[in-house]
């Protein structure tokens, strides 16, 4: 019986397990030979092969490994050397019931088809924005990454993929992203016959969010007030696609693409609102951002005042030294940046506080002018802002003078009034003009005069006084004057002793003898005596030389002394007495 003989290919490889590797390198995939659906069958090229012969179909059937003598070079094993079909053949074809040649001749042929080239991956980005830049792929949100292997022999067995050097998986499904950042995938694809292809390396950079978009002011700016002088730019970034386009709109206006800074030279003045976008060139748009924001081109006003006196008289205003020039500044918006200014000429400086007048007198011109926080200065006329006049400074105090009605007089120096000197106090000024005297006596309070006045106490005093211009500049001025209110003092005496005493209802009288002579005088320790007078018996007054007598004639008599100092002042003493005849 003969037997039937099947020719069995063989791999000459060992397939065990594959050890797996790590996403950095491709798995291990074995060399095989793959029959499709179809019962075709695929080997793969670069494994070696051995021919087997067997008279049985069955699995376990005895077989026998075929030798040939004429290509022992090139057999056991040997190799197949064209992609894709290859043939065994026998010359002679029998007939499988006769046993006997097919006439005419035919060849017996077995098809085998032979792969050595790996597949290849494609990829495709889905579902979103793709964006190549700089050896990088960008994707927007919702994107993935599709992967699809092509084989045109034996067929994909499976691709494999590994993010960011992780395990490598089997591919099944798109890829999907949820974190933004930057990813390194990795892929390959194997044949069903072991044919693997070289690893690709793709870097995602998986961006879902829009750029950033931000404002930057040239010019004279305050927080969100701007002068009429001022831009705004729009500025956006993207750290991953970039930017494609940025958007804004002025209040109620279109939106536009932005080109150039924003001129507010071009806005009118008051409140505006600006509103701005970005886009990157994944079409991720940034958040609509609102600014709002105030054009202001009103300058400053400033007004000047004094603090302190100042005294208008016939059209022309006086100050004094003392006067501050007060300088208040005024802004609708933005606020006072600096106030300027500048006295007679002088360079300006910056105004901090109320400043005093220069230390000359005269006429004083001040000229000022104010910035805003935003730069808008006042306007100046010949230069200057804004011109104000202090026509006069008034720096002296009154003259002062002083003098008396009534008696006085000086010993040395010494100055001595009496209680009916009037003492008046004057002053004069020529510039603002005199407002008033106030005066005290020694450490009493000041009093404002008003009349002349005179001083009643005795003794040595002073008189201070203080004259007030209209613009109270001052002066002061003082003298001393000894004040002599009372008369001198009056002596009486007789030039010989009393002889007796007589009492009567109007008292003791002392009795003196016939040719009795009297002695009288006066002193007057301070403005000394004027004059003495004596009155005997109610007779002329006369002037008294100091001695009065003899007196011969019995009776009664009354002497009256009067005495008088330098100042006016009087005394009066009398005395009564009577005259004898007796020794």
């Amino acid at each position: 019986m003969k037997k039937a003989f099947i020719v069995l290919l063989f791999l000459a490889l060992y397939f065990g397990n594959a050890p797996r590797a790590s996403g950095q390198e491709r798995l291990t995939h074995p060399k095989k030979i793959y029959t499709a659906p179809d019962g075709k069958i695929y080997i793969n090229k670069h494994l070696a092969l051995y021919l087997w012969i067997s008279s049985s179909p069955e699995p376990n059937a005895q077989k026998f490994r075929l030798f040939s003598e004429r290509s022992a070079k090139y057999t056991n094993p040997f190799f197949l050397d064209t992609e894709g079909m290859n043939t065994i053949r026998t010359p002679w074809a029998v007939d499988t019931v006769t046993k006997v040649p097919v006439y005419p001749q035919e060849e017996i042929v077995f098809e085998v088809y032979a792969d050595g080239i790996a597949p290849r991956t494609t990829v495709q980005y889905k579902g979103g924005k793709m964006l190549f830049k700089d050896g990088k792929v960008f994707l927007s949100g919702n994107s993935v990454m599709v992967l699809t292997a092509h084989d045109g022999m034996s067929g994909v067995e499976q691709t494999l993929y590994s993010i960011d050097g992780g395990t490598w998986k089997k591919y099944d499904q798109p890829i999907s992203f949820e974190e933004e950042k930057e990813y390194q995938v990795r892929f390959y694809s194997v044949d069903n016959v072991g044919n693997v292809e070289s690893i690709h390396s793709v870097t995602i950079v998986f961006d879902k969010s829009g750029p950033t978009a931000l404002l930057r002011f040239a010019g004279d700016t305050s927080q969100n007030i701007f002068s009429g002088h001022a831009s705004i730019r729009i500025m956006a970034e993207d750290v991953a696609a970039g930017i494609a386009g940025i958007y804004y709109s002025i209040d109620s206006g279109d939106w536009r693409t932005y080109e150039y800074p924003v001129q507010t030279k071009y806005l009118r003045q008051g409140e505006h609102t600006l509103r701005y976008a970005a886009k990157d060139k994944l079409e991720n748009y940034s958040d609509t951002i609102v600014y709002r924001f105030y054009v202001d081109k009103t300058p400053p006003i400033v007004v000047q005042e004094f603090i302190g006196k100042s005294f208008l008289a016939n059209g022309k205003e006086y100050a004094s030294g003392k006067t501050l020039v007060k300088l208040t500044a005024f802004d609708n918006k933005s606020g006072i940046a600096a106030v300027y200014y500048s006295v007679n000429g002088k360079p300006y400086e910056k105004y901090e506080k109320p400043f005093y007048p220069p230390d000359e007198g005269g006429n004083m011109k001040i000229t000022f002018y104010a910035i805003d926080k935003v730069g808008n200065k006042s306007e100046i006329q010949g230069g200057q802002t804004a011109a104000s006049a202090i026509p006069y400074v008034d720096l002296l105090g009154p003259s002062l003078r002083y003098d008396f009605s009534g008696p006085r007089i000086t010993i040395g120096d010494t100055l001595y009034i009496g209680k009916n000197t009037k003492i008046r106090l004057t002053g004069k000024d020529t510039e603002s003009g005199m407002n008033r005297i106030e005066y005290r006596i020694d450490d009493s309070e000041y009093q404002t005069y008003t009349v002349p006045f005179s001083l009643f106490t005795e003794g040595r005093h002073t008189v201070h006084f203080v004259g007030y211009d209209q613009v109270d500049n001052t002066n002061q001025l003082s003298f001393v004057a000894m004040v002599d209110t009372a008369g001198p003092a009056i002596s009486i005496l007789f030039g010989t002793s009393p002889r007796g005493r007589e009492i009567s209802e109007k008292g003791a009288l002392n009795i003196y003898p016939v040719h009795t002579v009297i002695f009288t005088g006066a002193t007057d320790l301070l403005s000394g005596v004027d004059k003495i007078q004596a009155v005997i018996n109610n007779t002329s007054e006369k002037i008294s030389t100091g001695i009065i007598g003899p007196i011969d004639a019995p009776g009664r008599y009354t002497l009256t002394i009067k005495a008088i100092d330098r100042l006016g002042n009087v005394s009066i003493k009398e005395e009564s007495f009577l005259i004898s005849a007796l020794r």
